[in-house]
């Protein structure tokens, strides 16, 4: 785990993929993008809680591929079809840790996810 903070840090996934934050687009092929638009629900256990449940984490976004739009909520680690192949919603940033007694609220780091795309292989 030490050696992915620094590629979170840097806005990376492990696998290369670019990170984005809320309203940035992530460009997936030619033509092809996704825009997260919003936080649906983030219930993910903070990192230094321990957690019965892990919770959920779910996104809207617009994902184009040229002329075509298709906005889609979707959860981390979910797929969809979308046009042209599947969108999954494939990692995100931790949530922030949970607020200790006395602790300065800091603004926490924003949200920031990744999109990968699986071309129809099939036209």
């Amino acid at each position: 785990m030490r050696t992915l903070l620094p590629l979170l840090a840097l806005g990376l996934m492990a696998n290369g993929s670019p990170m984005v934050e809320i309203g940035e687009t992530q460009t997936l092929a030619p033509e092809i993008s996704v825009t997260p638009d919003a936080v649906i629900e983030d219930s993910r256990c903070p990192p230094d809680v321990m957690c019965i449940q892990a919770g959920t984490l779910v996104v809207a976004a617009t994902f184009r591929n040229g002329d075509k739009a298709q906005a889609a909520d979707l959860e981390l680690g979910g797929t969809m079809r979308v046009p042209g192949g599947m969108l999954t919603l494939s990692g995100a940033t931790p949530p922030p840790p949970a607020a200790k007694n006395g602790d300065d609220e800091a603004e926490p780091a924003p949200l920031r996810v990744t999109y990968t795309f699986a071309p129809d292989i099939m036209g």
